[in-house]
């Protein structure tokens, strides 16, 4: 019955498309339009340093002087600048957080230590690199591609097939079948589970060919994690959606994909989808995890149980 559920996902062309073409095509797209993202602006630098340095700078950066550390750091956390600099007990302090322009601009003033032996530390106030280490776009990005596997295939997929056993009588057929050893809902979770590995295999293949360095064990467990949390979620509004489940899908597919922190420095902290990329980017947020899994079991039972009281 598990092959029946995947033959049937995989058969459908459109389908086939959305969970394995289209995460993989998207996130070499959108990464390779970035691709040299670093070579074509200017950061906006604020700085309390001498000014002597500021001529040298200014070709790189458009610099501002400002004499209030505070406010430096609070303009760099909130995006009003890239990066920020200040000159401390014969120190230079790097600013800057997450975000690629920010990245980019520490990467810039790295260089330019180097270049003139300046030396300097950093106070890193959000990064999700190790030190000293540039990502290329296609590192960064690549948690973006990953959760549009899991949402794609999890979240989206678990609507879509859900509306179309029903609509098309399936569900109605599973109940006169004899008796099976694994429930219809874990057969679909496992086939579900199954074409997102597959698809998670060709974003892999994508990103190793240009150069990302994969960390499996962050992939596994956030595969795990977004099997567990989007296909239960997925069933579970699939059973009470019915005509309106492409629309339902849609309304709650892209805000968590946008506001995840995994496309632009913009994350909303109660997203499962934040919490998939930050276990990519290495942070483990057990709380975040043990609430989701609660969450989404709690709309699965409540979907199952409104459908079985409707039929």
């Amino acid at each position: 019955m598990i092959t029946f559920f995947l033959d049937n996902y995989l058969r459908n062309k459109s389908m086939l498309f959305w969970i394995i073409v289209f995460p993989s095509l998207f996130y070499f797209t959108f990464s390779t339009i970035f691709y040299k993202l670093g070579e074509d602006f200017k950061p906006e630098l604020e700085a309390d340093i001498p000014k002597i340095f500021f001529n040298v700078l200014k070709d790189h950066f458009d610099i501002v002087q400002i004499r209030d550390e505070n406010k430096i750091i609070q303009d760099v956390k909130n995006g009003t600048a890239d990066c920020g600099i200040v000159l401390k007990s014969g120190e230079f302090v790097v600013y800057y957080t997450s975000r690629t322009t920010s990245s980019i601009a520490k990467d810039m003033l790295e260089s330019f230590f180097s270049a003139f032996g300046f030396g300097g530390k950093e106070i890193k106030v959000e990064i999700i690199e190790a030190k000293g280490k540039r990502l290329s776009s296609y590192e960064y990005y690549f948690p973006a591609g990953v959760l549009m596997v899991i949402l794609g295939v999890g979240f989206f997929g678990g609507i879509y097939t859900e509306a179309w056993f029903k609509e098309i009588g399936l569900d109605k057929l599973f109940k006169i079948l004899p008796q099976r050893k694994l429930p219809i809902d874990l057969m679909m979770f496992l086939s579900h589970f199954f074409a997102m590995l597959i698809s998670l295999f060709a974003l892999v293949t994508v990103s190793t060919i240009m150069g990302v360095n994969v960390n499996y064990k962050n992939l596994t467990f956030s595969a795990l994690f977004g099997a567990i949390i989007f296909i239960p979620f997925g069933i579970g509004i699939g059973k009470v959606s019915g005509k309106h489940s492409e629309l339902v899908a849609n309304l709650l597919y892209f805000p968590m994909l946008f506001l995840s922190g995994a496309f632009f420095g913009v994350s909303f902290k109660y997203n499962p989808a934040t919490t998939i990329v930050k276990i990519l980017r290495g942070k483990m947020e057990f709380s975040q995890i043990a609430l989701w899994v609660v969450i989404s079991f709690a709309i699965y039972i409540a979907g199952s149980a409104w459908y079985a009281k409707a039929e």
